[in-house]
């Protein structure tokens, strides 16, 4: 074995020491990765494919946000501030919903009043 190991190094120009570095570094990596030492090759083209995948999808999904841009007449500008007023516009809606009841508040408040006053007007007064 050492003499395989000497011939590959004397071969790619590489120190045996080093080489036998990179073979602790590739079995720790194996360790820190879960993974088999002997399915290492099978790991890495499985996370490419991966890789290859998620690109597709981002692709993908920049395509579908461009048409849409494009079918809108929007512009990046326009995202852009859309999602800066965004916290506004939640702001607003939130207001909206304080304003509604507050309004209902005060139709509930008139309703019992002008109960209370019919109930207070004498019999002539009544219309």
């Amino acid at each position: 074995m050492l003499e395989k190991i000497n011939i590959h190094c004397f071969k790619s120009n590489i120190d045996e020491i080093d080489f036998i570095d990179k073979i602790e570094q590739v079995l720790d990596l194996a360790d820190d990765l879960e993974v088999p030492l002997q399915e290492i090759p099978f790991y890495i083209n499985q996370k490419k494919a991966e890789i290859l995948k998620l690109d597709k999808e981002i692709e993908n999904r920049r395509q579908k946000i461009g048409e849409l841009i494009e079918d809108y007449n929007i512009t990046i500008n326009d995202l852009e501030e859309y999602r800066l007023n965004q916290p506004l516009l939640n702001k607003i809606d939130k207001l909206k919903d304080i304003i509604n009841n507050k309004d209902e508040q005060i139709y509930k408040i008139r309703k019992k009043m002008l109960e209370n006053k019919a109930k207070i007007m004498t019999p002539l007064e009544r219309p």
